[in-house]
């Protein structure tokens, strides 16, 4: 995924593109929305708050896994392995 800011009368490039990951999303997400700055509030979740409190509670989330054979690529593998965000 790429984000490229553009001259809004020329559709030209205004800037370096950013090019994020396809694991990137929540980056790619949170990225668009700063360059879109929307009025109303958004209602998206903090899924990585969650997700390291959950663990920090004793909740493993790999339990309820179906795709255990990813874990290298899981971010919620990364975040339960550092639970504190640091």
């Amino acid at each position: 995924m790429a984000i490229v800011p553009l001259k809004p009368d020329t559709m030209a490039a205004d800037g370096p593109a950013e090019v994020f990951g396809d694991w990137q999303a929540g980056q790619y997400l949170a990225k668009v929305l700063e360059m879109l700055q929307p009025t109303r509030k958004t209602n998206l979740p903090d899924l990585e708050a969650m997700i390291r409190r959950a663990a920090l509670d004793g909740l493993d989330l790999c339990d309820y896994c179906e795709d255990c054979y990813m874990c290298r690529d899981c971010i919620v593998k990364e975040w339960k392995e550092d639970p504190g965000g640091g």
